[in-house]
C-alpha cells in the first residue's frame, strides 16, 4: 500500500518508519506540502500579486528553515554514523537544495515582476517533488534506523523547534 506524500509522489510506507524523528520530519514535509498547495492555488486564482507574495514568502521561510535542519543537524549526524556511506545520497539531495532555492529566487523574480510565475512554479514543484520522494525513501529511512536512540529523540525535538514559527504562521486560502 502506497500514501501520497502530498504534492504528487508516493512512498512506500514500509520505507518511513515510525518514531519522533520520522514523526517529525514527515510533519515537515506535509507543513511544505500545505504550504506548496495555498502558493499553488494563489498563483491559479484572482489572487492579487501581494497575496501571492505573501504565500511565497511564508513557504519560502518554511522551506530555508527546513534546509537548515537537514544541512546542519539531520545529514551531518547521518555522515557520523555511516561514515560516509551515505555521502553520495547526502550530497545529491544537497545539490538538489542549491537548485531548489535557485529555482525559489527564480519563481520570487516573477511574483515581484508581476510576470506569470506558472512556469517557474511548475519546474520548482517537479524538483521538489522528486527531493521529497528521495528523502523520504532513503535518507530518513537510514537516519531512523541508524542514529542512536538519544540522537533521534535531540534531532526530534530540533525539528519541532524548527518547524512551530511556521505552523504558527500558516498561511491560509
Amino acid at each position: 500500500m502506497k500514501r501520497q506524500t502530498g504534492i504528487g509522489e508516493h512512498v512506500d510506507p514500509a520505507h518511513t518508519n515510525q518514531g519522533p524523528l520520522s514523526n517529525g520530519l514527515n510533519r515537515a514535509h506535509e507543513g511544505l506540502n500545505r504550504s506548496l498547495r495555498v502558493l499553488d492555488r494563489r498563483i491559479a486564482g484572482e489572487s492579487t500579486r501581494d497575496e501571492i507574495a505573501e504565500a511565497f514568502s511564508h513557504f519560502a521561510r518554511t522551506l530555508g528553515n527546513h534546509f537548515r535542519f537537514e544541512e546542519e543537524e539531520l545529514f551531518p549526524n547521518l555522515l557520523l554514523v555511516t561514515g560516509n556511506q551515505a555521502r553520495a545520497a547526502i550530497d545529491v539531495l544537497l545539490q538538489e537544495h542549491v537548485e531548489l532555492m535557485r529555482r525559489l529566487e527564480i519563481l520570487s523574480q516573477a511574483i515581484a515582476s508581476g510576470r506569470d510565475p506558472k512556469e517557474s512554479f511548475d519546474a520548482f514543484r517537479k524538483l521538489m517533488s522528486s527531493h521529497q520522494a528521495r528523502e523520504m525513501s532513503l535518507v530518513y529511512p537510514l537516519s531512523n534506523m541508524l542514529l542512536p536512540p538519544s540522537v533521534r529523540q535531540l534531532l526530534a525535538a530540533h525539528i519541532e523547534e524548527t518547524e512551530a514559527p511556521a505552523r504558527r504562521g500558516r498561511s491560509s486560502s
